[in-house]
């Protein structure tokens, strides 16, 4: 497995993704200041800022053998108008940023990470539901649909 420090415009989209509600609908958290050390700061900055670190920190213990650390030009938050033609987008986003993060316990259990891949998971289930051939199949299928040959 390798790993690499992802783009801004990927990060940035899973600042979008973590906006978005159970419904994919925006919370409405970007654009907010929040209140930091350095002063207040828009969400998707902070977000930004924090899903960098976390992608940084990975791919250099992914590499520390090579003594040198990774680096990433400053994130740079980009507001973009979110809907459903976006919603695969971001989901990809999404699964990219964690596998890039996946370098073991001390990224992976963290609450940014955790929060990433439910989001994920929730936008994935809510683009499934919508599909044609998922509301086709029936709730519950009868013990003659699906059975074991």
């Amino acid at each position: 497995m390798s790993a690499f420090v992802v783009s801004n415009a990927t990060i940035n989209a899973v600042c979008h993704l973590l906006d978005l509600d159970g419904c994919g609908c925006p919370r409405g958290s970007l654009g907010v200041l929040v209140q930091t050390a350095t002063g207040p700061r828009d969400q998707g900055d902070v977000w930004g800022e924090q899903l960098q670190a976390l992608n940084l920190a990975a791919v250099g213990r992914r590499y520390a053998h090579r003594n040198e650390e990774p680096y990433a030009p400053p994130f740079t938050w980009s507001p973009r108008r979110v809907d459903d033609s976006t919603y695969l987008e971001l989901i990809k986003c999404g699964q990219c940023w964690a596998y890039q993060c996946n370098e073991g316990d001390e990224f992976s259990n963290t609450e940014l990470y955790k929060r990433v891949t439910d989001a994920v998971v929730h936008l994935l289930n809510r683009v499934v539901s919508d599909l044609p051939a998922y509301k086709a199949i029936e709730w519950d299928l009868p013990e003659n649909k699906f059975c074991v040959r």
